[in-house]
Order: structure tokens, then sequence, then C-alpha cells
């Protein structure tokens, strides 16, 4: 079987990743009507051992407080209400910000090599213009602010990585972006009995793992 480090599955980083996994599948098979102080527990278990692989790996400070930041929003958003929609948005707006910078200080820029990262950063750019002006007028007033703020924050997050990113780290931030997509359309352009939902709902969950997966390799594996 291959592991994402070297050594076997007795290899600390090897067994913190499968648990990860693990955790993640099973908050993804959590019962629909499943309620209670564990759930967003076991939620914030992935990303949250993800920021402790990175901290043993020593990989950059800023990764590791990205992934931290990412399991503190994971947390807030496993709760119902806009308070800790707000929360768990401020918590990964910042994550946002920290892989911003982090792409920014990986080296030289690669687009002048790779012209499909252009093609790639008008895409995100053209993207971002569509959910904001498509949330407009789903958004209610007090929250278009920090909904806003957001997509610039992971649009900006999709272009450095564009810009500065390897492949593997690129395709981590396009699923990020996909995952939050998902999210946006679930929260606020379909209803809550929508039957939508029943696809919408593990595809944020899973393209997100997969996202911070990617990531989290793309620096540390």
């Amino acid at each position: 079987m291959m592991l994402p480090f070297s050594g076997g599955f007795e290899h600390r980083e090897n067994g913190l990743m499968i648990f990860a996994i693990l955790a993640a599948c099973l908050y993804l098979m959590r019962p629909e009507s499943a309620s209670g102080a564990k759930w967003p527990i076991v939620k914030t278990i992935p990303v949250a051992l993800f920021a402790l692989i990175a901290w043993y790996q020593t990989s950059p400070t800023l990764l590791i407080a990205a992934l931290a930041l990412s399991a503190v929003g994971d947390y807030l958003l496993a709760y119902e209400g806009e308070r800790a929609f707000l929360g768990g948005l401020v918590a990964f707006f910042l994550a946002h910000v920290g892989y911003v910078v982090l792409f920014g200080t990986q080296g030289p820029a690669l687009v002048m090599h790779y012209p499909w990262r252009i093609a790639l950063a008008l895409v995100f750019l053209v993207h971002a213009g569509l959910m904001a002006r498509r949330l407009s007028g789903a958004v209610p007033a007090d929250m278009r602010i920090p909904v806003f703020a957001y997509i610039g924050a992971i649009s900006l997050m999709g272009l450095f990585a564009t810009l500065f990113a390897s492949p593997i780290i690129l395709l981590g931030v396009c699923l990020f972006i996909v995952s939050d997509t998902l999210l946006a359309i679930g929260r606020f352009l379909i209803a809550a009995q929508d039957r939508g939902q029943k696809l919408v709902q593990p595809g944020v969950w899973v393209t997100y793992i997969a996202a911070q997966t990617l990531i989290l390799l793309g620096f540390a594996g």
C-alpha cells in the first residue's frame, strides 16, 4: 500500500494521516439527523491532525497556521446559526490570507513558463465575479460584506497559487474553490429542503478534505 510519508504504518505521520482520513469518512457517513457535541469534534479532527502533521514535518509556519485556522473554521461551521457561520467565515478568511502569503513566498512566478497558468488565473477571476454577482441578491444585507470579503480572499489565494504553487498544491486550491462554491450554493442559492442538498453537502466535505490533503502533501509529503 502506498503511504504519503516514508516508512510504514508505524510511522507517526502516516498513522496520523490514516486516522485523519478515517475521521473524515466517519463525518461524511454521519446520519442526516445527526446532532450533539461529538460531531463538531469529529469534523475538526481531520484538518487539526493535518496541522499536527505539518508541524512534525517542520513545514512552513504559515501552512501550520492556515491548517489550524481551518480546523477552527470546521468546528464553528459544524453548528447552525448565523453567529457560528460568521465565526467560521472569519477563521477561513484568515486561513486563506495565510495561504496567500505562503504561496507568494515560494519563489519566482511560474506563469512565464506555463501559459496555462494565466488561463487558470483568468478562470478564477471570472468565477469570483460570477459568484459575487449571483450571491449579491441572495445573501442577507448584514452578511454581504463578510461574504464578499471571503470571495476576495479565496480568489486571491487561487491567483497566488496559480502564480507560484506546485501542480499538486494548485490542484488542492482548485478543489478548495469548488468546495466553497458548493458551500455557497447550499447555504444561499438552494433551499434547505431542496433535493440537491443531498449532493451538495457531501460534495463540500469531500472536495474540502481532498483540497487540504493535497496542499499538505504539496509542502510536507
